[in-house]
């Protein structure tokens, strides 16, 4: 992704989730896109989101439903703050204003926001004629990032899903300049899958040597498997220019939690996923309308771990719901820290 591509909004800053609204000289991003919509009020990783007055509301618009399964995807440089954006969970318009038919959907986020991470990629490679229809219904600067198919991350394990991985690419080339990193997001791994962390590694090379001298695109991988983060897969992926995902989840340590000193940047930009404890946060609430779990702490050491690297790298940065309890409130908090504001 070429960072010209926000030059003509100077004073925005990236975050989170999936689309940006265009909002005069301010990008905000977005979570989620879904096929229909409905005035029930935000929602997405299957739970109500209640809005709340927060920078990503724009004029015109207000919470609702969206469902289309789209994840959400942001960039962050304070190298260069002036190119910067920052983003939420899904938005929809205002009903009485707005009667959109499902076709007009897209044309009419991509009006409001800039990027959009697919995270419906990871069930099967859609149709060409899907992905044309992205293509045409989005400005040009408009970015897509996506999930591969599970059947190589998951299913086959990295093992004889070279037709499937090839025919993905292929699809997702149809974005041309729109098409932005692409994210192996792996399981947890059983000790009957891999008893190690070596076999996946093995595999992992193979793959990525094939895919990075095939295809010109940006990787990110992400690893469950608490203790296989360690040198040797950051060497590994270092090697390709792949990006580690960092995630922030129950069973994850956190960049600050490693015990052995690792470098966790390992190409040109990364990945940060906010994830929380989605079974933890579920026994509190049904709804997503206000933090339920105290994440400043939190927010405040991840702040402190972009400014360590922002001086050299872009960020492409989710949080869901289930991190704390409602997305935009964790994606204003962040923004707010991040800047050196106390509120």
């Amino acid at each position: 992704m070429r960072s010209g591509v926000y030059t003509e909004h100077p004073d925005t800053l990236v975050f989170n989730l999936n689309l940006v609204i265009r909002r005069g000289p301010e990008l905000l991003g977005v979570s989620a896109l879904w096929t229909r919509l409905s005035p029930l009020g935000w929602i997405a990783n299957r739970g109500r989101l209640g809005l709340s007055p927060c920078p990503c509301e724009g004029q015109g618009l207000r919470s609702g439903r969206l469902h289309l399964r789209w994840q959400s995807v942001t960039r962050l440089n304070l190298a260069d703050r002036r190119r910067c954006l920052k983003g939420t969970s899904a938005l929809r318009p205002a009903r009485k204003r707005h009667r959109l038919k499902s076709d007009d959907y897209l044309s009419y986020y991509a009006s409001k926001f800039r990027t959009v991470e697919i995270d419906s990629t990871y069930y099967g490679t859609p149709a060409a004629s899907t992905v044309e229809n992205w293509y045409r219904n989005t400005p040009t600067d408009f970015i897509f990032a996506a999930k591969v198919p599970q059947v190589v991350t998951h299913t086959n394990m990295l093992l004889n899903c070279e037709v499937e991985f090839d025919e993905f690419i292929e699809r997702m080339t149809l974005l041309k300049e729109k098409q932005g990193p692409l994210l192996f997001q792996f399981p947890h791994f059983s000790k009957y899958e891999f008893k190690g962390p070596g076999p996946l590694f093995s595999r992992l090379r193979v793959f990525l040597k094939r895919a990075t001298e095939a295809y010109k695109c940006r990787f990110a991988v992400e690893i469950r498997n608490r203790t296989w983060v360690d040198a040797r897969m950051t060497d590994l992926l270092g090697e390709f220019k792949v990006a580690l995902a960092l995630t922030d989840h129950s069973f994850m340590p956190r960049p600050w939690e490693y015990k052995r000193k690792v470098d966790l940047i390992t190409a040109d930009f990364t990945y940060v996923r906010w994830l929380g404890d989605r079974k933890g946060i579920e026994e509190l609430t049904p709804t997503w309308d206000k933090i339920i779990v105290d994440r400043r702490d939190d927010l405040m050491k991840w702040a402190e771990v972009f400014r360590q690297f922002s001086d050299r790298i872009q960020a492409y940065t989710y949080a869901n719901n289930h991190y704390a309890g409602n997305g935009p409130e964790t994606i204003s908090l962040f923004w707010r820290l991040l800047m050196g504001s106390k509120a």
